[in-house]
């Protein structure tokens, strides 16, 4: 804008550091089973920032350790489980069509 006054959330002008909410982003795209390629396109179209895929690599390597807990913890003998089913049926009640 001509005066100047619009602030970007994510990358705010002038910053080329990579913010903790881009971050999360980054990790985000990764849990979808976004490449790594496709983030670095997703954020120079979104943030006209340059990335490269090393870094985004960098990024998503982080949370390895916690995945690799999540994938060696201990499992529980019995995980219940409810299952309900119901139907839905339109009844006319005096000449009017309702759904109970």
């Amino acid at each position: 804008d001509r005066l100047g006054t619009f602030e970007p959330k994510v990358v705010p002008k002038r910053q080329l550091i990579i913010t903790e909410e881009l971050e999360g982003n980054i990790l985000s795209m990764y849990a979808m089973g976004m490449s790594t390629r496709a983030m670095r396109d997703y954020i120079q179209e979104m943030y006209a920032m340059d990335i490269s895929a090393a870094e985004i690599s960098r990024i998503t390597d982080s949370v390895l350790p916690a995945v690799q807990e999540w994938r060696n913890r201990p499992l529980e003998a019995v995980y219940p489980f409810v299952f309900l089913d119901c139907m839905f049926f339109k009844v006319r009640v005096n000449g009017v069509v309702e759904t109970p």
